[in-house]
């Protein structure tokens, strides 16, 4: 029974990820007001969960009112910083979060091994979150490396940094995931929402682009303009 559970919530990801994603990168494709209404609904949606878990919480006032207000705070300036980035930049993020997804929850149900966080995520392992990193990387940069642009020359040190990159905003986008189990625990559910089949609710899908477009915010105020030429795929 437990078995078959389990392997029909797989199905459920990975249908609904079958859709949601091709969907979702076809209206950022788009861009203009398509990506305007999605990022709208996707912002109203996540601010719904949250505050539904924080008002519904067991907590006493002020930590539902500190829990409420920081909860928001995080999620509107995510979801705020992720509509200033030009469709490249969305695409991109959004292709390294779900092959970080991918890569940590292939990586991790075949090698298994020692837990990462386990009394935030009993199900994580090392193992997982090394092999969502590596996949991530070795997909964008050989994409961009190996099938960009005919005879583009590229320095060492445009390497470092785009390699650098890669791995911190992969390894921040499972650190979004971590904080959402954390968040989680502290309610005491199991998932945000029932929105999504297999995943949740929709702040279960998206732990990690908040983290990601809140890294890459952090990464394009430091590096200003120069950050945008190390994520391209392509080097368009």
């Amino acid at each position: 029974m437990h078995l078959t559970l389990k392997k029909n919530n797989f199905l459920l990801r990975l249908i609904s990820t079958l859709v949601l994603f091709p969907l979702g990168v076809f209206i950022l494709c788009k861009s203009g007001h398509y990506t305007d209404v999605l990022l709208a609904i996707v912002t109203v949606l996540s601010l719904h969960e949250w505050i539904r878990l924080c008002l519904h919480s067991s907590m006493y006032a002020l930590k539902k009112l500190v829990w409420l207000t920081s909860g928001t705070l995080y999620i509107f300036y995510a979801c705020y910083l992720f509509w200033t980035f030009n469709a490249d930049m969305q695409i991109y993020f959004s292709v390294l979060v779900c092959l970080t997804d991918i890569g940590g929850y292939i990586v991790g149900r075949w090698l298994k091994g020692p837990k990462l966080a386990v009394k935030i995520s009993p199900n994580k392992t090392w193992s997982g979150a090394l092999g969502g990193v590596i996949l991530t990387a070795v997909v964008l940069l050989g994409i961009r490396y190996f099938f960009g642009e005919a005879g583009q020359k590229h320095s060492p040190k445009e390497f470092i940094y785009t390699s650098g990159i890669v791995i911190f905003l992969s390894s921040m986008a499972q650190a979004g995931d971590l904080l959402q189990s954390w968040c989680k625990r502290q309610f005491g559910v199991k998932d945000s929402g029932k929105l999504i089949p297999g995943h949740g609710g929709i702040l279960d899908r998206l732990d990690g682009f908040f983290a990601v477009s809140l890294a890459a915010g952090l990464i394009l105020y430091i590096l200003k303009q120069p950050f945008y030429k190390y994520i391209y795929i392509l080097n368009s």
